[in-house]
């Protein structure tokens, strides 16, 4: 194992790199990323999905599962000459107009970057439907063109230059 690491370590370690940037993990990175083999990356993602380490976003899809982190409570307060109270646990911020601005500017980054995380693991899911659709499809044009090899007719004709084109 690497740097002495158990498989799941490695496997964990996988989907929690891919997941920092932003990415679901599937069995096939994870396997190219550790390098171990596809059937050790699969019981290993079995149990991790089992020991709620990570859980399925969809089929084949995994993230990191979601553990309360013990967060501060946090409440914000206006008062009625601009000043903002911010409490984060037992910390209590005043903040001036300008303060409050410039933190609203600084925190706003984060927002729109979990956003668009978020839009990138709905976006992976909607990709792996449309994969598998796309290979039913795929596979049912194959037999269609099997069963039509019997018989030429115009529609494999069309059905071939489709083909070519694509």
């Amino acid at each position: 194992m690497a740097d002495g690491k158990s498989s799941t370590q490695i496997v964990l370690d996988a989907v929690r790199e891919l997941q920092g940037l932003g990415q679901v993990a599937t069995r096939e990175t994870v396997q190219c990323m550790t390098g171990l083999k596809m059937g050790i990356v699969d019981d290993r993602l079995k149990h991790l999905v089992g020991e709620d380490f990570i859980r399925r976003a969809g089929r084949g899809l995994y993230v990191v599962a979601l553990k309360p982190d013990n967060a501060r409570p946090i409440s914000q307060t206006r008062l009625p000459d601009g000043t903002v109270v911010l409490d984060i646990g037992d910390e209590v911020l005043h903040l001036t107009p300008t303060e409050a601005r410039a933190l609203g500017g600084m925190l706003a980054g984060a927002a729109v970057q979990a956003a668009q995380i978020e839009l990138g693991h709905q976006a992976t899911v909607v990709n792996a439907e449309l994969a598998l659709k796309v290979r039913r499809l795929e596979s049912t044009v194959d037999a269609m063109r099997r069963e039509l090899r019997m018989t030429d007719t115009p529609q494999l004709t069309l059905l071939d230059v489709c083909q070519a084109n694509a």
